[in-house]
């Protein structure tokens, strides 16, 4: 009888801390390169620095990772940078989609960068030149300011979906795009992301993985809670399942 209460309120922890009982490390990358066609490059580049330049945005997201207690999902990003001779213009910063009902509160154990205020509606303005639509997102910022190579990573009690991503760096930006026989695909206006399941595989998505609105699922835990009370308070009734 110990031994299945204790199993019980093993699953009430970890669903209540991961909100699933599976481990999951969904990862995959974007690219741009200045002799691909559109058709191959899954990142959209406006500026005269950047085009000539490959650019990778790559991701990786983990529940398996319990470092921070209450926030079971860690996310991490790297944006890389190639090519010949120096880059003339460094990352200013980098937007990262999410839901309007997050906040600041949502994430811990920010490391690789900082967070401009809040999480608020970032605007399509001067400040983010070219960038498709106004989103809800996290805006973070290096920590040097002569970037061109960036990783940077941050624990969440949000469940990864699909979304967009921005960058900018003086009158350079970039963002997640493809154009297939006239189709676009990805971060467009208006914003409308695929709803298709997280997963490693992109299947032509042009999106990235990022944080939801949507918080670890009550139902499971309540009905655990209710099973291991039962048990507990009638243990005869039960008995005939556990011999």
């Amino acid at each position: 009888m110990v031994r299945i209460v204790v199993f019980l309120s093993a699953s009430v922890i970890m669903f209540c801390d991961g909100a699933s009982l599976f481990a999951e490390t969904l990862s995959g990358s974007l690219t741009y390169a200045p002799s691909e066609l559109d058709s191959v490059n899954g990142i959209k580049v406006v500026g005269q620095m950047w085009d000539d330049y490959s650019i990778t945005f790559s991701w990786s997201v983990t529940n398996d990772d319990k470092t921070r207690q209450g926030y079971p999902w860690k996310y991490t990003y790297t944006v890389a940078y190639s090519g010949e001779g120096a880059l003339q213009s460094a990352i200013s910063h980098l937007i990262i989609e999410c839901s309007e009902a997050m906040s600041i509160d949502d994430l811990a154990g920010l490391a690789g960068a900082t967070i401009e205020d809040d999480i608020v509606m970032q605007k399509a303005n001067a400040g983010n030149p070219h960038m498709p639509s106004d989103v809800w997102g996290i805006k973070f910022v290096p920590l040097a300011g002569s970037e061109f190579n960036m990783t940077w990573s941050f624990w969440c009690n949000r469940e990864p979906v699909w979304g967009d991503f921005f960058i900018k760096g003086g009158n350079n930006v970039a963002y997640n795009y493809n154009l297939t026989d006239s189709v676009q695909t990805g971060f467009l206006s208006p914003d409308i992301d695929p709803l298709l399941p997280r997963s490693s595989d992109q299947n032509g998505l042009y999106h990235i993985l990022r944080p939801d609105s949507q918080l670890p699922e009550p139902s499971a835990v309540v009905i655990l809670i209710t099973l291991a009370i039962s048990v507990l308070a009638r243990p005869r009734r039960w008995k005939k399942y556990f011999r």
